[in-house]
C-alpha cells in the first residue's frame, strides 16, 4: 500500500491564490452564509422532535437566535436535495423539509456547472488578456431550487402565450400572498419528495426517483475502479495531477473548448505543460476544492466509495468557496483541512456542532447591539 503523504511536506498540498468570478453575484456580509451536511441536519431534525442529543438541541436554539438576529443565513445545494430524495420514508422526508423551510427559508446555492463556467471565464480573461462568452451574472443565492439547475424559478401565469402574472398580482389584492404561497409548496414538494399515497400514480405516469440515484452510485463505481487504474503510478505521479488530467479532460474540456474558440485562442495560450495546467485548474475556487477532495480520498487505495461521497464532493465544491462557515462530516472535513482549502478559501470548518455554537456566540457578542 501507497504510504500516504503530510501536507505539510508535499508540494502535492500547495495552492495557488483563487481566482473569484467577476460574474458571480455575492450577497452582502452579514449575514454569514453557513452550510450544514444532511447528518447535521438529521441531528437537528432530532432536536427539532425533542428526541435529539443536547448538542444539537442547543445548536438548533442558536441557529433559530443567529437567523432572528440577521447574524446568518442558512444555505441549501442541489446536492442535498439529492440526499434528501433519497431517504426512503415521506414522514423524515416531510420533517427534514419542514426544518429546512424554517432555517433556511429555501435559500440555495447556484449550481456547480454555473459556478464551473463562471470561474473558467475569470481565469482565462486574467491569464490570457482576452475576453470571451462573457457570461450573464449568476446571483450565488436563489430562492428556489430551479436557481442550483439554472433555471428561473417561479410559478408564471399565462393567457394565450402572454405572462400576465404581475398584472394581476397589480390588480387583485391578495394575489401576491397567494401566488408565494403555491410557489412555496412548490419548493416544500421538490425537497419533500411524494406521499406514499401519490407514489403509484406518479409512477404511472413516468416518475423514476432510481435514475439519478443509479448515476450517483455508477460514479461511485467510477471511482473505485479509477482508483484500481492509477495504482501502477502511485509511486510515481502525484495523485494531485492526475485527478488534475481527468477533471480537465471530463469536466471542463466542453466549457474550455467553447471559450478558446470565443477568444480565437489555442489550448497552448492556455497553458503549455503539467505545471501551468495545474495551476489553471487549482485557480479556480470550486475547481480546487473539487480535485482536491477527488485527490485526498484517493490518496487511500483502499477507500470504499459510497454514494454520500459523490454527494459530498459536488456540494463542498460549491459550498466551501462561496459560504463562510461549512459543518461537514469529519472524513469531508479532515479531507478539506489536510489539503489547506480552509485556509485558502479563509472558510472555517467546525469540528462539531458545540464548535459552531461556540461561533455564533461570537458573533453574538460582536454585535453592535449587544
Amino acid at each position: 500500500m501507497a504510504q500516504r503523504r503530510r501536507a505539510d511536506d508535499d508540494p502535492e498540498y500547495g495552492l495557488p491564490s483563487p481566482s473569484w468570478p467577476s460574474a458571480l453575484v455575492l450577497p452582502e456580509r452579514p449575514p454569514q452564509l453557513i452550510y450544514l451536511d444532511l447528518n447535521h441536519w438529521i441531528g437537528l431534525g432530532r432536536a427539532q422532535k425533542g428526541n435529539g442529543s443536547q448538542p444539537y438541541i442547543d445548536l438548533l436554539a442558536r441557529l433559530r437566535a443567529a437567523i432572528a438576529a440577521g447574524r446568518v443565513r442558512v444555505v441549501l445545494t442541489i446536492s442535498l436535495l439529492r440526499e434528501v430524495s433519497k431517504i426512503g420514508t415521506p414522514a423524515q422526508r416531510a420533517e427534514l423539509t419542514d426544518l429546512m423551510d424554517d432555517l433556511s427559508d429555501f435559500t440555495y446555492l447556484a449550481g456547480l456547472p454555473d459556478i464551473f463556467r463562471l470561474e473558467l471565464e475569470t481565469a482565462l480573461d486574467e491569464i490570457t488578456g482576452t475576453k470571451g462568452a462573457e457570461f450573464q451574472p449568476v446571483s450565488l443565492l436563489g430562492r428556489t431550487v430551479l436557481h442550483s439547475l439554472g433555471m428561473v424559478g417561479g410559478l408564471r401565469i399565462m393567457e394565450e402565450g402572454v405572462d400576465v402574472t404581475q398584472e394581476l398580482v397589480d390588480s387583485r389584492p391578495g394575489f401576491g400572498e397567494q401566488l408565494a404561497g403555491w410557489e412555496r409548496r412548490a419548493e416544500r414538494a421538490f425537497l419533500a419528495g411524494p406521499g406514499e399515497d401519490e407514489i403509484p400514480g406518479l409512477r404511472a405516469g413516468g416518475y423514476r426517483p432510481e435514475i439519478p440515484q443509479q448515476q450517483v452510485r455508477d460514479n461511485a463505481a467510477f471511482e473505485r475502479q479509477w482508483a484500481e487504474g492509477i495504482d501502477p503510478y502511485r509511486a510515481t505521479h502525484h495523485i494531485r495531477d492526475l485527478v488534475i488530467a481527468r477533471y480537465l479532460q471530463l469536466e471542463l474540456l466542453d466549457m474550455l473548448s467553447h471559450e478558446l474558440i470565443a477568444r480565437g485562442l489555442l489550448l497552448n495560450q492556455v497553458y503549455k505543460d503539467a505545471g501551468a495546467g495545474r495551476d489553471f485548474a487549482l485557480r479556480m475556487p470550486s475547481s480546487a476544492v473539487f480535485i482536491s477532495l477527488l485527490a485526498q480520498y484517493h490518496q487511500d487505495p483502499g477507500k470504499q466509495w459510497k454514494q454520500n461521497d459523490i454527494y459530498d464532493i459536488d456540494a463542498l465544491a460549491t459550498a466551501v468557496p462561496y459560504c463562510d462557515i461549512v459543518l461537514t462530516d469529519a472524513a469531508a472535513r479532515d479531507a478539506l483541512v489536510r489539503r489547506r482549502l480552509d485556509v485558502t478559501m479563509g472558510t472555517v470548518l467546525p469540528r462539531r456542532p458545540a464548535d459552531l455554537i461556540a461561533i455564533l456566540n461570537g458573533l453574538s457578542e460582536l454585535a453592535p447591539d449587544e
